[in-house]
């Protein structure tokens, strides 16, 4: 839900004004794809920060109880619980392979784009008895279809952010013997000694 009302925010001007400059090199498009090839270099940043943050971290090494994945989609048979650390881990790698793809996705669509837009210019179809121009309906089009990777981006990475910042400092709680006793200390969670 977050993605596609971000993606239609940021399509909505594009579609209302007619000649605003989406895919001109020094438009939109282009500064966001030069935006997101930096960006990579970040996420790969992060991705070693948390591979690499020690270990009294533990909370970072935590299991997640909430379902088993496996790490070769093709096979079912070796599902496992993902650590947190695992789990950050593979939300930064998804996003620097996404920031790499919008980059050479970017500068293909404002090297093509003027061209394609020339060769169609002034083309008509015949939809629902109205006609609409060819190049209107594929600008509009192309326009979501580029903006939808980028909401996605956006979103997951505050997701990851998020993710990140919480669980880095989360604790789980222990119960805590009375001075005195030899009871044993127990973890809350697992039951495990």
């Amino acid at each position: 839900m977050p993605v596609s009302v971000l993606c239609l925010a940021l399509s909505l001007p594009f579609w209302s004004i007619k000649y605003s400059g989406f895919f001109e090199p020094a438009g939109f498009l282009g500064r966001v794809g030069s935006i997101t090839g930096n960006l990579a270099g970040f996420y790969i940043a992060g991705l070693v920060a948390v591979a690499a943050f020690a270990m009294e971290r533990a909370s970072l090494d935590d299991v997640i109880k909430t379902g088993k994945v496996s790490p070769d989609p093709s096979s079912s048979a070796d599902r496992r619980f993902l650590t947190r650390r695992e789990y950050v881990c593979y939300i930064f790698g998804y996003l620097t392979f996404c920031s790499l793809a919008f980059s050479i996705l970017s500068v293909l669509a404002t090297s093509i784009g003027q061209p394609i837009g020339k060769y169609i210019y002034g083309t008509t179809w015949l939809i629902f008895e109205h006609e609409v121009k060819v190049k209107s309906l594929a600008r509009a089009i192309s326009i979501f279809l580029i903006i939808a990777p980028l909401a996605h981006l956006l979103v997951t990475t505050g997701y990851g952010l998020y993710y990140l910042i919480e669980k880095i400092y989360e604790k789980t709680p222990k119960l805590k013997s009375k001075p005195g006793s030899d009871a044993r200390i127990t973890n809350l969670d697992t039951g495990i000694d």
